[in-house]
């Protein structure tokens, strides 16, 4: 079952590093004049996040802030749980 959040929250994961992938869907057709779309996500945990469908405009903010961290993240030091840490991941940053 995939959980609701707010896309603020899902944004919260994404700043701390919670989240493995955020993808942006939308709701809508993109031609409608208020297209929506959503936040779909994978926390480090394995479980799927979703925000609500929202006007584009709001969402696509959010998701380009994911983004930057995502590209943010590569450059962090962070002391992560040994059960937590993929070997692949280890030797991809060496």
């Amino acid at each position: 079952m995939t959980k609701i959040l707010n896309h603020l929250d899902l944004q919260g994961l994404a700043i701390n590093n919670l989240m493995k992938w955020v993808k942006l869907e939308y709701c809508t057709p993109r031609n409608v004049k208020v297209p929506k779309a959503k936040l779909v996500g994978e926390t480090l945990e394995g479980e799927i996040v979703e925000t609500e469908c929202i006007e584009y405009q709001r969402i696509v903010r959010t998701w380009i802030v994911i983004k930057h961290y995502e590209e943010w993240k590569k450059h962090m030091i962070i002391d992560l749980p040994e059960h937590m840490i993929k070997k692949d991941e280890v030797e991809e940053s060496n």
